[in-house]
């Protein structure tokens, strides 16, 4: 299928999953709860093998108008042309709201080739296995209740650190309903994030990407430090406080800041950290 601003390297690569592997004929194999696939893009075409492709339409937002949101955001202000020559294949990923409460867990004080580390680590231990690909096994996302007999030292011994008791919290409170997905779902934004915040160790930087990549609800702005500093550079007050960048950030974008902030997060990982480099380097 033929798709309008959509590149299958930069959506995968642009810090919203940590469950994919480029294979060696090319091929992405992409997991996402219990469900998998293999896709890759030839002369313009999306390809997709999967036995579930509604689950990966879904998954990959393609029936989602991106020419349109972009051109709105474009409008905002004038620094987001330049970010979107570089960005536009970027897609915002419906996923699994478990999986994402404990990835971003594991983001904390993490880089992502870290946190691909620790979630494959989980998925081995607690999962089930559901495919082969090229003689290695990968395993499904484990649920609350496969998790149920996980104990701290034993996610201690998988690498996840100082999170272990941040897992066994999240574990414990959506199982026990204290804390309710389907709830999370119908709820508005605030109420939502203060919901997922009753979790130990989640604040509002992990609760907010939560809200995005798990509940797709856009209008947040996760703030890191990149975030913050081409923020003050380009589109906010220097002397800003950084909580309140996110308020700026609804004033500038409104509802569609959640895509404004992962074009701009995506900027930043691959150009403007390059920039900031090169003129570091001819100081």
């Amino acid at each position: 299928m033929k798709i309008n601003q959509f590149n299958l390297q930069d959506v995968l690569d642009s810090g919203q999953t940590f469950r994919y592997e480029r294979l060696k004929d090319g091929r992405y194999l992409v997991l996402s709860k219990d469900q998998y696939g293999l896709f890759s893009e030839q002369k313009g075409e999306f390809i997709m093998e999967t036995e579930n492709e509604a689950y990966f339409k879904h998954f990959f937002d393609l029936e989602n108008d991106y020419t349109t949101i972009s051109k709105e955001i474009i409008k905002k202000h004038e620094k987001m042309k330049e970010i979107l020559k570089y960005t536009n294949g970027i897609r915002l990923l419906k996923q699994d709201t478990w999986e994402m409460i404990l990835s971003f867990i594991l983001s904390s004080n993490n880089n992502i080739p870290r946190i691909k580390g620790l979630v494959k680590n989980i998925c081995e231990k607690y999962g089930q296995k559901i495919v082969s690909v090229d003689q290695k096994d990968y395993f499904s996302f484990p649920t609350p209740e496969e998790m149920k007999k996980a104990t701290l030292s034993e996610l201690r011994s998988l690498g996840v650190g100082f999170r272990d008791q941040y897992i066994i919290d999240a574990r414990d409170k959506i199982r026990s309903q204290e804390i309710s997905i389907e709830d999370l779902r119908d709820m508005g934004t605030q109420d939502a994030r203060l919901e997922l915040m009753k979790i130990k160790g989640v604040g509002k930087k992990v609760a907010d990407c939560v809200l995005l990549f798990g509940l797709n609800k856009t209008d947040v702005f996760p703030v890191d430090v990149w975030i913050e500093r081409i923020m003050r550079d380009w589109f906010v007050p220097e002397d800003l406080k950084k909580n309140e960048i996110e308020t700026y950030a609804f004033k500038m974008f409104g509802e569609q800041m959640g895509y404004a902030q992962q074009y701009i997060f995506y900027y930043c990982i691959t150009k403007y950290r390059e920039d900031l480099k090169n003129r570091s380097s001819q100081l």
